[in-house]
C-alpha cells in the first residue's frame, strides 16, 4: 500500500528526483522482495486534482501507465475546495485539500490482515502488519 499523494510530494521536494515521477511502482516495489517473497500488488492511493487540467491529464498518464500491470491496484479518495480566511485582511482564498486517502489505507490494512492477504506491511520506521498467511 503506498500513499500516492505523500509520494508525488516527497519526489518534488528534490527537482533531482523529477525523473522518477515515472516509475513503474510494480517494478519498484519488486526490487524490495526477498529470494523467497512475492509481490502480490501495490496499491496506490491517489486523488485526482480537480482545480488544474494538465496535472489531472498529467496523473492519468502515469495511472494508466501503470495499471499495464494487473498487480498494479489504484484506490481513489478526493480533493476538496477549503476555503481559508487571511487572519490580517479577512480575504478569502480558495484552496484544495486532499481527502479520504489516510483512512482508506488504513482500513486497507486492516482489511487485509484480517482477510489474510497480507503477509509483511512497512512504514518508513516500523512493521505495520506481519501476518502469517501459513496458519
Amino acid at each position: 500500500m503506498y500513499d500516492g499523494f505523500n509520494f508525488y510530494y516527497g519526489l518534488k521536494k528534490n527537482p533531482a528526483w523529477k525523473r522518477y515521477y515515472w516509475l513503474d511502482l510494480v517494478k519498484l516495489f519488486e526490487k524490495f522482495m526477498l529470494k523467497n517473497q512475492e509481490l502480490e500488488a501495490v496499491k496506490y492511493f491517489s486523488a485526482r486534482p480537480i482545480n488544474n487540467e494538465d496535472k489531472a491529464h498529467r496523473q492519468s498518464m502515469f495511472f494508466d501507465a501503470n495499471k499495464e500491470n494487473p498487480k498494479f491496484h489504484l484506490i481513489m479518495g478526493k480533493y476538496l475546495k477549503k476555503t481559508i480566511v487571511c487572519k490580517r485582511c479577512g480575504f478569502n482564498i480558495n484552496t484544495y485539500e486532499e481527502k479520504e486517502s489516510d483512512v482508506r489505507i488504513a482500513t486497507q490494512i486492516v482489511n487485509d490482515a484480517k482477510n489474510g492477504e497480507c503477509d509483511i506491511g512497512y512504514n518508513r520506521q516500523k512493521w505495520l502488519v506481519r501476518y502469517d498467511v501459513n496458519h
